[in-house]
């Protein structure tokens, strides 16, 4: 998105005055004139080349001005001088530019209003290319049309089908109103595509009133737009007073008129319904029922594959199974990708170097057009860029997300309080628009800790942000060294386990550097320091046994991932990244950590485990800190009062909790820390942790987490007063939790996972009243759960992970299954048949259901 480009150079541009004043430029008059030409580019912006390369090298210039200020060597009346020169040129091509456009703009407009233009077009799934659709269908005619709850059933009642773009939910909402029912139920039925930019509500009205057999007389005088559609939507409105009715609205996108369009339909106790089917989640406010249209699981794709290629499920060659497998697994169980895929195949010949080359490659451009129309539709260019930057993270893997928003974070230049809280917000609007998937949850505020990009999706962000971003992957078996752009800013680099290769002078523009594959390289010294605006070096799951010296050249950095890797220790040179906000640098078994972190006075989180340090480590220093996790008892009772200078700290991990006298001066330093809302508390596998009576002293604690041998827990007016979400990991209680644990009057979610190794547990009667979300997992010996009248009232999500001799469920929550919005079951199919055979099979389908071996 060159808008996205062009905002962050004026952002930026604004920034340097505030803090250069008139020292940057004679006054600044050449930065204002430019900040002025950028924003009179926006109205008439376009995403040709031209305007993304100009957009590129004013945010370079910006990034190696601010560079060469903090750089002592580079004078700085040369480095001014040479921002001088660089703005002069970038405003002379922005002139050039917009005198171009003037020139041009006038017929190409006139151009695309009689084209009427229309998004790509959408393949239309044939009935015998039909595949994983019968559960969906019957969930819809029961939740969506003819639900059975007495006083609702004769309202209007609206409905979505939500989903990623090509995963079938217009084939869904087809098979579902040609429905024989349907058809003999309803004295009215409509289907109305919305999918055009250019449809308006007049035109969707118009088009009901056709579908509908409505006499409609065009009027003699041009009438004011507001007072037609007005008039449309009231014959509309007329005719279906008295009806009843199945209206059909595909593919809605938000930039319609969808809210005055919806005024049309009357609410006349004649049980009418609307179906809609949009990539956007919450498209309606109060929607009655949500249907979620999932990507195919890997055996329906297969049999999507077949049908499509050879007609029929069982006439695979034998020599083309494994590639074959290959191509669907690149599909990602989209359906739109899988019938392209095959459609292409099947006019191929049938052999094994014909499919080879196909999957070297798979260029499934329809699908990529569908998807693309989401890109293009999303709310904001910040958005738009934070989408393009998932193409950095590992396809097919489950990203944290966590790390996703520390990442999109460190790209700027400018930090303040709420940018990784507006970062965790587009998450949840890339979530809302199916352009991730969320794949957990948090037990303390529902926010999504994991999410997953679908492998189309991932590979329609890694062709934008080449063309929007300066985007490179290098490396890979496929890469073309010929594409290398001289001026790239992102770059992901592939490297084997022999060989470091790379290109010295293209990376002095990098932004952000993520490391893939092998963990051998021998880069130079003279590589390294030619990255001085480098902002982000990510070595997750590299390999990397060392970190060279020169790491601490790297003066703008703020995020360095170093998770799971073998490095054995870490160089003093860190304590020189002054700007670093991000280190992490937990999974490296025993990594010794040198004294330097209270040197890293920018440091906001940091990751640790297993660490070793010859001297205790003074964090303390780091009044911006937010995360520390983990710390060992001793460090942190080495700190003796000056913890009461860690001002931001939220969420804290303590480990090594062995010792009873240990843990009663922990708790007595923690209730000094103000802000302190979420705490790990983790003992050794051998030993059980002990005295943590006085945790009730920590009043501020909403979130608790303890992971360790528990000879018993504390009573229930010795746990924080507000706590809201605990978990118990590896406690291996011998007695039944649940008489304590259903005393704390505000607990909302609790999580258990080996956490009690008797076979019986009890919910006293009218017991856990606040409790949203119990998860219950790896309870070998759990056999008899039991819940008692009125507990466990507003209970919405219920998970049972690795409970292998639990093979019912209380009688008491199957009462109220109704109000269960998430079932999880992660057991044997034979237990979890079971359990739903007792009194559940009905009713199931409302449920989120997985299933696993």
């Amino acid at each position: 998105m060159a808008e996205a480009m062009i905002l962050s150079a004026v952002e930026k541009l604004e920034t340097l005055l505030v803090k250069e004043g008139a020292s940057i430029v004679g006054g600044g008059e050449q930065v204002r004139g430019l900040i002025d030409d950028l924003r009179g580019m926006l109205p008439l912006l376009t995403d040709d080349s031209s305007t993304k390369e100009l957009a590129h090298e004013a945010d370079l210039a910006i990034d190696t001005f601010i560079s060469s200020r903090e750089d002592k060597r580079i004078r700085p009346r040369r480095s001014r001088i040479e921002f001088l020169t660089t703005i002069d040129g970038i405003r002379s091509s922005l002139r050039d530019l917009k005198n171009d456009f003037s020139r041009s703009s006038a017929p190409a407009e006139a151009a695309m209003r009689s084209s009427g233009l229309q998004p790509p077009p959408r393949r239309n799934i044939l009935e015998s290319q039909v595949v994983g659709m019968k559960e969906d269908v019957e969930s819809l005619l029961q939740e969506a049309i003819f639900f059975d709850e007495a006083a609702a059933a004769r309202w209007l009642a609206a409905s979505c089908i939500v989903g990623m773009g090509g995963v079938g939910k217009t084939t869904l909402a087809q098979i579902v109103y040609n429905h024989e029912r349907v058809a003999s139920e309803f004295e009215l039925r409509a289907w109305i595509c919305v999918s055009s930019e250019s449809l308006s509500a007049e035109e969707v009205l118009k088009e009901l009133i056709l579908q509908l057999g409505i006499e409609y007389e065009q009027p003699e005088t041009k009438m004011v737009e507001a007072d037609d559609r007005r008039r449309l939507r009231d014959m509309v409105f007329l005719h279906l007073r008295s009806r009843r009715y199945f209206i059909v609205l595909d593919h809605v996108w938000r930039d319609g008129d969808l809210e005055f369009v919806l005024t049309a339909f009357p609410d006349n106790e004649k049980a009418s319904r609307l179906l809609l089917t949009s990539r956007i989640r919450n498209i309606i406010a109060h929607a009655h029922y949500i249907h979620e249209r999932k990507i195919l699981d890997p055996n329906e794709s297969w049999r999507l594959f077949l049908k499509t290629v050879f007609g029929e499920y069982t006439k695979c060659p034998t020599h083309l199974k494994e590639i074959g497998r290959k191509i669907v697994a690149k599909c990602d169980g989209l359906p739109l990708a899988i019938i392209e895929a095959g459609d292409m195949l099947s006019e191929k010949e049938q052999s094994e170097s014909e499919w080879e080359i196909f999957l070297a490659s798979m260029d499934l451009s329809s699908t990529s057009a569908v998807l693309e129309l989401s890109y293009h539709k999303l709310q904001s260019p910040t958005i738009g860029s934070c989408f393009l930057y998932l193409g950095s993270f590992m396809e097919a893997k489950t990203m944290r997300v966590e790390k996703m928003v520390q990442v999109w974070t460190a790209r700027g230049e400018e930090r303040n309080e709420t940018d990784e809280e507006i970062a965790t917000k587009y998450i949840d609007e890339l979530i809302n628009q199916s352009m991730l998937e969320a794949k957990e949850r948090s037990d303390k505020d529902n926010r999504v800790k994991h999410c997953y990009i679908n492998y189309n999706l991932h590979r329609l962000a890694v062709a934008k942000a080449k063309e929007e971003i300066r985007f490179e992957i290098r490396g890979k078996i496929n890469d073309d060294r010929s594409s290398v752009t001289v001026k790239s800013r992102h770059c992901v680099m592939y490297c084997s386990r022999d060989e470091f290769d790379y290109y010295s002078n293209h990376d002095k523009h990098l932004v952000s550097l993520i490391f893939r594959g092998g963990g051998s390289f021998d880069a130079t010294s003279r590589y390294w320091m030619s990255f001085k605006l480098l902002k982000i070096l990510d070595f997750e799951g590299f390999g990397l046994k060392s970190l060279p010296d020169m790491i601490g050249k790297l003066i703008s950095l703020k995020y360095l991932g170093l998770r799971n890797n073998f490095i054995k220790q870490l160089p003093r040179s860190l304590g020189l990244l002054e700007k670093l906000e991000v280190l992490d640098i937990a999974l490296n078994f025993m990594v010794e950590v040198p004294n330097i972190i209270r040197e890293m006075r920018s440091l906001r989180h940091l990751y640790m485990s297993d660490i070793i340090c010859l001297l205790p480590l003074c964090v303390d220093a780091l009044k911006n800190l937010q995360t520390l996790t983990y710390i060992s008892v001793d460090n942190w009772e080495f700190l003796g009062s000056a913890f009461n200078l860690m001002h931001s700290l939220r969420k804290l991990g303590i480990q090594e909790l062995d010792r009873a006298s240990s843990v009663r001066k922990l708790f007595a330093t923690l209730a000094h820390l103000k802000n302190l809302d979420c705490l790990f508390l983790r003992g050794s596998p051998y030993r059980g942790m002990l005295s943590l009576n006085k945790l009730c002293i920590l009043k501020r604690l909403t979130r608790l987490k303890l992971d360790g041998l528990l000879t018993e827990l504390p009573s229930a007016i010795n746990f924080p007063p507000n706590i809201r979400y605990l978990t118990l990991v590896n406690t291996c209680l011998d007695e039944d939790p649940m008489p304590v644990l259903e005393k704390l009057p505000k607990l909302v979610f609790l999580k258990l996972g080996n956490a009690f190794t008797g076979e019986k547990m009890t919910v006293s009667r009218f017991r856990f009243a606040e409790l949203e979300g119990l998860c219950i997992g790896e309870l070998w010996n759990l056999r008899n759960l039991q819940v008692g009248e009125g507990a466990l009232l507003k209970l919405k999500m219920l998970e049972i992970k690795s409970c292998p001799n639990l093979e019912t469920l209380p009688e008491e929550i199957k009462l109220r299954a109704n109000n269960l919005k998430e079932l999880k079951m992660v057991t044997t199919k034979g237990i979890a048949r079971k359990i739903l055979d007792a009194g559940l099979g009905s009713i199931s389908r409302r449920w989120h259901v997985d299933i696993k071996p």
